[in-house]
C-alpha cells in the first residue's frame, strides 16, 4: 500500500519519518506539535495509532497521541507514556518509515494476541507477528480502555451503525469476509472461463457435425476466432478483482486532500476511486454481498470529505463596549460547526458588558475525541484550538488567548474533549479561565476536584449518556465541594460548581437543526426558547467570571440549579429505596418486597418485624440466608432478609449512563413461611413480578409528588412506551449460585420495555436446602423513573446514538 503523502523531519538522525496516511482522520498538518523525542537516543519521531487489517494494511483510524518505542523499546515519557509488555493483547499501532524508504518499521497492538519481532529492530510484520504495547505501563487495562474507546467510537458513529459495524471485531469479521468474497471471485473468473470455452467447443463440435466438418479442427478454429470474446470475459473479471483490490488504496491516496496541489485535484482523484467501487456493486450483489459494508463507509466517508459545511467559525463580538473575551466551543461528534451558530450569537448577545468574541474549531473527522481522547494526550486538539484563537486574533481580538480572558465549552463529546483540554493544560502556562460543558460531563462526573471553575448545563431530555441521571452525580459531586464552603445553594457553589438542567430541552437543542441520534425527539421547546435558555445560562456563568455585581446571574443560576433539585427528586428518591448505605447498610426495597411477598392483612402485617442487611459483595449475598424469631408472647416474628443490588459499570457502554440499579436482589421468606410463624393467611399466589409492578406504582406515585415530575408522567401517558412484566423465570436448576449469576431479564420492543424477574423459589417450608425461602431479583423504581423520564420516549432505550 502506497501511503498519501510522506512528511519527514529535519532533525531526526536515524532517518524514521511518519507515514502520513489518513483514511477515517482527514489530513493533520502534522507540525513540531506532534514530534517526540525518544529519552534516551534524542530521536525525533512522530507517531499515530492506526487500525490494523489482515495482511499488513493498515488504515489510520485517530491522530497523533500515542509515542514511539524505538528498537530497544525503550520509553518516550513526555506527553504519553506507552511501555513495552510482550504478549499482552492490545488494539494501538504505530507506524514509522526511513527516509529512503528502504525499511518500513511497524509496531503493531492488537486485540487477538501477539507474536515475537527480532531482537534488534521492529519489522514490517504480518497479522500472525504482533509487537504488543499496553496503553498504560504494566497495566492490561490499558488495552481494556483502548478496545472500549474504539468500541464506543463505533458504537455512536451512525455511519458505521448504517453498515452494521459496531464493534472492533465486526471491522475484522467484515475485511476476512472480504477477502472471502475476493477469492471467491477469482474462482468465479476462472470457473467463467471455462465455462466459457467449454460452451465455444460445445457449439463449434455442434456446428461442425451438422455440416460434415472435421469435428477437433472445426473447434479450434471456431475458438481462435472467438478467443478475443473469452479474453475480455477474463479481463472483465480481472479488472473486477483488480478494482476490488485497489478500491481500498485508491481511497486512501485521494482521501488526505492537503497532500494534493490543490483541491479540485483532490476531488476528482477521489471521485475517480469512488466510482470505481461503485462499479462493484451492480455486478454481483451475490458475491460481493459481504463487502457492501465496506463500500458503504467509503461512499459516506468520501461525501465527507468533499463536505464544505464544517469551517472553523469566528464570530466577532456585536458591541464595541467592554473588555475582550473569548469563548471556545468544542462541537459534539459528527455535528458541523455551523449548527453551533445560532446559539452562540445568542450567548454573545446576553452577556452585556463584555466583548465577546467566539470561535467554533472544526475537529478531525467532525470527532474531537480522535485530537483529545484524554487529559495527557490533548496536544493536538490544543494546537487545533490556538491556530483558529490566532484567526480571531488576527480579525480584532485583543485578550489573552488562554486564562484569564479564554473560556472553553463543549457540546456532547466535544464536552468531554473540552475538559481534558482545560483539566491537560489547567497547571500549565496555557491554561483557561473556565469550563462550560453542555450535553456533557467532566471526566468521572468529578466537579469538585475539577481544577477550574466548570457549568454543567444539562437537558431534562437528553437521550445519551448525560440524561439528568448521569447528571445527578455531577450534582452530588458539587454539593461535596460546596459542603464545607456555604452549603448547597451558595455563591462558592453557584460560581464555581453549578449544574443546571434545563427543562423542556434535548440533546440536539444545543446544536439546533441537527438531530443528535438517539436523543428524545422532538424537544418540548422550540428552537428561539431554548437558544435563549442557553444563552442566559452560559452568559450568566461567563458574567460572574469576568465583571463585578452580577446578581442577576447569581439569581438566575440560583433558581435554576433549584429547578434542577426539584427535577431529579423522584428520581433520587427511588435510589434511596435501593440501598441505605449508611451504617448499619440495608435494603430498604427488599423490605417492601418482602411485605408484598407475604401479602398479609393489614393487621397481620403490623405483627411482621424485618431486619435488613445490604451486602455490598455478591458472594456475601450468596452465602447469606434468611433468618426468622418468633415470640409468642407477643405474637410477632422478626425475619432477618438481605439485600445485593448489581449496577452497570463505566463498561457496559449501553447502558453506564443508568444511575439506578441494574437489579436489586433479595433473598426473602416466602409466604408461606411467614404465615406460619403468624398463624396467618396470606395470599395465595405472591411473586417478584407483583413486586415489580408495585415498583412501577411507585416510581408513578413518585413523579406525581412534584410538578416537574407531573409533567414526565403526562408526557409518558402521550408518547411514551410502556413497561410489559411476564411471568417470573426460575434460575437455572433452582440453585442459589446460578440466581446469584443471573440478571433480571429486560429488553425492548416497540411498544414496551419487557422485564421478566429470576426468582428462586418459593422452596417448601419441609424441603431439604433453603425451606421456607423466595428470593428475587427486581426491578428498581428509580430505573422505572429514568425509563418514563427519557427512554420510554425513544424506539431504544439506552446511552448510545442509536
Amino acid at each position: 500500500m502506497t501511503p498519501a503523502t510522506t512528511r519527514t523531519s529535519d532533525n531526526n538522525a536515524n532517518g524514521y519519518n511518519l507515514l502520513a496516511w489518513d483514511y477515517i482522520v482527514p489530513c493533520v498538518n502534522l507540525s513540531s506539535t506532534f514530534h517526540y523525542t525518544t529519552h534516551e537516543t534524542g530521536d525525533e519521531l512522530a507517531a499515530f495509532t492506526l487500525l490494523l487489517l489482515p495482511q499488513a494494511e493498515t488504515i489510520p483510524l485517530m491522530d497523533p497521541q500515542v509515542c514511539f518505542i524505538n528498537g530497544k523499546y525503550s520509553v518516550v515519557k513526555a506527553p504519553c507514556i506507552v511501555e513495552f509488555a510482550d504478549d499482552r493483547p492490545g488494539g494501538l499501532v504505530l507506524g514509522f518509515k526511513r527516509f529512503d524508504g528502504s525499511e518500513q518499521i511497524y509496531a503493531w497492538m492488537f486485540p487477538d494476541g501477539c507474536g515475537t519481532l527480532d531482537d534488534d529492530k521492529l519489522v514490517h510484520v504480518k497479522l500472525t507477528d504482533l509487537l504488543c504495547i499496553s496503553g498504560e505501563p504494566k497495566n492490561e487495562l490499558g488495552n481494556k480502555k483502548w478496545l472500549s474507546m474504539l468500541n464506543t467510537y463505533l458504537q455512536s458513529s451512525a455511519m458505521f451503525k448504517e453498515v452494521g459495524i459496531s464493534s472492533f471485531a465486526d471491522i475484522k469479521e467484515t475485511w476476512w469476509a472480504t477477502e472471502r468474497d475476493k477469492r471467491v471471485v477469482e474462482a468465479q473468473v476462472e470457473k467463467i472461463f471455462n465455462a466459457t470455452e467449454k460452451a465455444m467447443r460445445t457449439k463449434a463440435k455442434s456446428f461442425a457435425t451438422k455440416n460434415n466438418k472435421v469435428v477437433k479442427s472445426a473447434e479450434d478454429a471456431y475458438v481462435q476466432e472467438h478467443m478475443p470474446i473469452i479474453s475480455r470475459v477474463r479481463q472483465t473479471f480481472e479488472g473486477m478483482i483488480d478494482i476490488f483490490s485497489q478500491s481500498t488504496d485508491d481511497y486512501i491516496l485521494t482521501s488526505c486532500v492537503q497532500s494534493w496541489p490543490s483541491f479540485e485535484e483532490a476531488k476528482a482523484e477521489l471521485s475517480k476511486a469512488v466510482n470505481s467501487i461503485r462499479f462493484l456493486e451492480p455486478i454481483s450483489r451475490r458475491i460481493f454481498r459481504s463487502v457492501q459494508p465496506l463500500m458503504a463507509v467509503f461512499m459516506s466517508l468520501a461525501a465527507a470529505t468533499l463536505a464544505a459545511s464544517n469551517n472553523d467559525i469566528i464570530l466577532p463580538p456585536p458591541t464595541t463596549t467592554g473588555a475582550d473575551k473569548l469563548l471556545v466551543l468544542i462541537p459534539g461528534a459528527n455535528v458541523a460547526t455551523d449548527f453551533y451558530r445560532a446559539p452562540m450569537q445568542q450567548i454573545q448577545a446576553k452577556a452585556a458588558g463584555l466583548r465577546l468574541w467566539v470561535v467554533v474549531p472544526s475537529m478531525p473527522s467532525e470527532k474531537c475525541i480522535i485530537a483529545c481522547p484524554s487529559p495527557s494526550l490533548c496536544a493536538p486538539m490544543h494546537s487545533i484550538v490556538q491556530l483558529v484563537v490566532r484567526k480571531a486574533v488576527e480579525k480584532g481580538y485583543t485578550g489573552s488567548t488562554t486564562a484569564p480572558d479564554t473560556f472553553v465549552a463543549g457540546h456532547s463529546m466535544g464536552g468531554a474533549c473540552a475538559s481534558n483540554l482545560v483539566e491537560g493544560y489547567a497547571q500549565t502556562s496555557s491554561n483557561y479561565s473556565a469550563l462550560v460543558v453542555m450535553g456533557a460531563f467532566v471526566g468521572g462526573s468529578d466537579v469538585a476536584g475539577f481544577p477550574t471553575p466548570v457549568l454543567t448545563l444539562g437537558a431534562e431530555l437528553d437521550g445519551g449518556s448525560a440524561r439528568p441521571g448521569a447528571l445527578s452525580r455531577s450534582l452530588y459531586s458539587s454539593d461535596l465541594a460546596a459542603a464545607s464552603r456555604g452549603g448547597p445553594g451558595s455563591k462558592f457553589q453557584l460560581a464555581q460548581k453549578p449544574v443546571v438542567i434545563l427543562l423542556g430541552l434535548d440533546h440536539s437543542s444545543f446544536c439546533p437543526g441537527f438531530r443528535v441520534p438517539g436523543d428524545v425527539w422532538p424537544a418540548d421547546l422550540p428552537e428561539d426558547v431554548s437558544n435563549r435558555l442557553i444563552a442566559d445560562h452560559v452568559a450568566a456563568f461567563l458574567l460572574v467570571h469576568t465583571l463585578p455585581n452580577q446578581e442577576r446571574a447569581f439569581q438566575l443560576l440560583a433558581e435554576s440549579m433549584a429547578s434542577t433539585r426539584k427535577l431529579l427528586s423522584p428520581l433520587l428518591a427511588g435510589i434511596a429505596l435501593e440501598a441505605d448505605f449508611s451504617a448499619p447498610q440495608s435494603a430498604p426495597w427488599c423490605e417492601v418486597a418482602q411485605r408484598r411477598i407475604a401479602g398479609l392483612s393489614a393487621g397481620d402485617d403490623d405483627r411482621l418485624f424485618l431486619i435488613s442487611e445490604y451486602l455490598n459483595v455478591s458472594k456475601e449475598f450468596e452465602h447469606s440466608h434468611v433468618h426468622f424469631k418468633t415470640s409468642d408472647k407477643s405474637r410477632t416474628s422478626t425475619f432477618n432478609i438481605s439485600g445485593h443490588n448489581a449496577y452497570f459499570s463505566h463498561l457496559d457502554i449501553a447502558d453506564s449512563c443508568s444511575v439506578p440499579a441494574q437489579e436489586i436482589g433479595c433473598k426473602l421468606a416466602s409466604a408461606a413461611r411467614i404465615g406460619q410463624q403468624l398463624n396467618a393467611s396470606t395470599r395465595n399466589t405472591p411473586s417478584c413480578k407483583d413486586v415489580n409492578e408495585h415498583a412501577i406504582q411507585t416510581a408513578k406515585s413518585l413523579l406525581g409528588s412534584t410538578e416537574e415530575g407531573a409533567r414526565a408522567l403526562a408526557r409518558y401517558a402521550s408518547r411514551g412506551r410502556g413497561i410489559c412484566l411476564e411471568e417470573d423465570v426460575a434460575a437455572p436448576f433452582n440453585i442459589g449460585p446460578l440466581f446469584i449469576n443471573e440478571r433480571i431479564r429486560v429488553s425492548d420492543n416497540q411498544t414496551c420495555l419487557i422485564v421478566q424477574s429470576i426468582k428462586l423459589g418459593p422452596t417448601p417450608l419441609d424441603g431439604p436446602i433453603f425451606p421456607g425461602v423466595h428470593y428475587c431479583k427486581l426491578l428498581s423504581p428509580a430505573r422505572v423513573i429514568d425509563y418514563i423520564m427519557i427512554d420510554s420516549l425513544k424506539p431504544n432505550s439506552g446511552c448510545l446514538n442509536k
